[in-house]
C-alpha cells in the first residue's frame, strides 16, 4: 500500500535528510518514489544537473525514480503531482520552523497533510535514543470509527515492518462514575477488536487508554513509549475552535520528535 513515493524536493536545501527518509522506506517495502521539483524557471540547465544527480543518489539505494517538474503553489503542486503519477503517499523530511517564521509563512508540510487526501509520511531522523532502532515501535492513535477504517489497512499491510504496536486511544472523563463505566468499556471493547485485528502483523500489541487532550496526550505517550512512528488519521471537522488551533494530525506533526504517517478519511465532494 506504500510502495509508491512522491518526494518533494527543493535544490537549494541539503539533500542527507531526504537520503536518511528514503534508506527508512525500506521498512514501508517503498520500491518506487517520484522526485516533485517546483520549476522557477531560473537556470535550468544547473537544476536539472543537480535534480539528476539526486535521483541517482536515490536510485543507488535500489530505488525505482522519476523527476517532475511543476510549477506554482508548492503544496498544491506536489498533491497534483502524486495524483498525476499514482503515487501511494507523500514523503517530506521535516524542517521546523520558528513560531513567528511558521504565522508568516504558513507551512508546506502543513498544507499538505490537510490537503492530500493520500497518506502524507513526515521523517524526522531519530535522536540518540532510537539511532539504530528502525521501525521498532509503532503507536497508532485511534479514533475508532473516524478514522480506523482508513488506518487498519495500513497497519495489517505486509508492506509496513514493524515489531511493536501500541493501541492509543484518548479520550475524555464522563461526568459520572455509571456512565464513566460505560465508555471504559465501550473503549476497552474496541481496543480489544482492533488487537484481534492487528495481532498476525505484529510481535506484540499494547492497548492503552488515557484521558486528556488528544494532541498533548498522543505526543506525550509517543516520548514515554519511545515510539519511532505515530499513525494517525484525520477525519474533517466544522468545530471552530479545529479551525482555529489547527487540527490535532498537524499539531502532532509539529511537537512530535518521531515521525509521523497521517492517513486522510474519505472527503466528501467538495471539501478541499
Amino acid at each position: 500500500m506504500l510502495e509508491h513515493a512522491v518526494i518533494p524536493v527543493d535544490i537549494h536545501r541539503r539533500f542527507d535528510d531526504t537520503i536518511a527518509m528514503a534508506a527508512f522506506l525500506e521498512y514501508f517495502t517503498t520500491r518506487r518514489v517520484c522526485l516533485v521539483h517546483i520549476d522557477s524557471g531560473r537556470d535550468r540547465n544547473k537544476t536539472a544537473r543537480i535534480l539528476e544527480d539526486r535521483r541517482q543518489q536515490l536510485a543507488g539505494l535500489g530505488l525505482q525514480t522519476e523527476l517532475v517538474l511543476r510549477r506554482g503553489h508548492v503544496a498544491t503542486a506536489v498533491i497534483e503531482a502524486a495524483s498525476a503519477v499514482g503515487g501511494d503517499f507523500i514523503c517530506i523530511p521535516w524542517r521546523r520552523k520558528g513560531m513567528l517564521k511558521r504565522s508568516l509563512l504558513g507551512s508546506i508540510t502543513t498544507d499538505i497533510i490537510r490537503m492530500s487526501d493520500i497518506p502524507v509520511f513526515v521523517f524526522k531522523k531519530p535522536g540518540l535514543a532510537h539511532v539504530g532502532s528502525g521501525l521498532n515501535r509503532v503507536l497508532y492513535a485511534t479514533g475508532f470509527a473516524k478514522t480506523d477504517s482508513r488506518v487498519v489497512p495500513y497497519l495489517t499491510s505486509s508492506g509496513l515492518k514493524a515489531e511493536h504496536l501500541t493501541l492509543l486511544h484518548v479520550g475524555q472523563r464522563a461526568p459520572d462514575p455509571v456512565a464513566e463505566q460505560e465508555r471504559l468499556a465501550r473503549v476497552n471493547k474496541n481496543l480489544d477488536r482492533l488487537a484481534n485485528e492487528c495481532a498476525p502483523f505484529f510481535s506484540s500489541i499494547t492497548p492503552r487508554e488515557v484521558i486528556g487532550t488528544p494532541r498533548r496526550q498522543i505526543v506525550l505517550q509517543a516520548r514515554i513509549l519511545k515510539t519511532d512512528l505515530i499513525v494517525v488519521g484525520t477525519f474533517d471537522s466544522s468545530d471552530s475552535l479545529d479551525q482555529v488551533l489547527g487540527s490535532t494530525a498537524q499539531g502532532i506533526t509539529y511537537s512530535t520528535p518521531c515521525s509521523v504517517l497521517t492517513v486522510p478519511g474519505i472527503k466528501t465532494p467538495g471539501e478541499s
